[in-house]
């Protein structure tokens, strides 16, 4: 039963203030006053609900599990004033989430079986905690849309983190090789400076250096290498190192028709067709 001053701490709020004293004296006649330590548990989730709780000081809280069972989150706090647990007309017998104390908590408990008598002889308190369940259901279901929003909107960070790294790891890539291509061709431009080439032999190089940015605008990355590959096995079967660096060397010192007609052509060939690449793809 409800001393003088919890019924007095009970009018003092706003869910309570309108409804009559006789109403509240009946209330007052069949709760129970609790003192709740810090920490403990009043419902666990899963259990039955079987009384209601008017919080008349310090405070509780409902934590709900979070998803796959790994910890649990605050979903809202039960200050002074406010109702947790079983009300009447609702539906709800099991509980979704826990109620515990967070702190030192003075509670007012009604057994769920005084409920048919409260909503035949108290309809301001009836009415009274029907609209307080209300306002705590739309309460509870904004705060699981905010949840469920930040739980997306990390997901959506999480993904655009990984698109843009991806790019800019790839250009970083690019832009290391297109350095390393560019001294091939510089190497390879004079090489061919020294074998002294003609307008048509020299006309011969630029139709092959078209050729091959052509086709590596054309081929996907998975094509063209496996196109250097065919180049590089070429090489070393006519016995010329593959690298870029010793292989135009070796092709410096050949004739100017031997060249263009064999090593040279290939060499470029892929010089050309990875710088072209590396530019697209940069």
């Amino acid at each position: 039963m409800l001393a003088d001053d919890h019924l007095a701490t009970l009018t003092s709020f706003p869910v309570f203030a309108s409804v009559p004293r006789a109403e509240l004296e009946w209330l007052r006649a069949r709760g129970d006053v609790h003192l709740i330590a810090p920490g403990a548990i009043l419902r666990d989730a899963g259990s039955s609900i079987d009384e209601m709780w008017i919080v008349l000081a310090g405070r509780m809280a409902v934590h709900a599990q979070k998803r796959g069972g790994a910890s649990w989150r605050k979903v809202y706090d039960v200050e002074p004033g406010h109702v947790a647990g079983a009300m009447p007309y609702s539906r709800m017998r099991t509980s979704p989430a826990r109620l515990a104390a967070e702190d030192e908590t003075i509670a007012i408990a009604l057994s769920r079986l005084h409920f048919p008598d409260l909503v035949r002889e108290c309809p301001e308190l009836t009415a009274a905690l029907v609209h307080h369940m209300l306002d705590r259901a739309r309460n509870y279901r904004t705060v699981e849309l905010h949840d469920e929003r930040m739980q997306a909107l990390g997901r959506l960070a999480a993904g655009l983190a990984h698109e843009l790294n991806n790019p800019a790891s790839a250009a970083a890539s690019h832009a290391r090789s297109l350095a390393a291509l560019v001294d091939d061709v510089q190497i390879a431009s004079r090489a061919l400076a020294r074998a002294r080439l003609t307008d048509e032999q020299l006309e011969a190089v630029d139709a092959v250096g078209r050729m091959c940015m052509d086709a590596a605008r054309a081929r996907s990355p998975l094509e063209a290498a496996d196109r250097e590959e065919e180049f590089s096995d070429w090489l070393i079967r006519h016995g010329i190192d593959p690298l870029p660096a010793s292989a135009l060397a070796t092709v410096a010192g050949a004739p100017a028709t031997v060249a263009l007609g064999g090593a040279a052509v290939v060499l470029l060939s892929g010089c050309f067709a990875r710088f072209g690449r590396s530019l697209r793809e940069l």
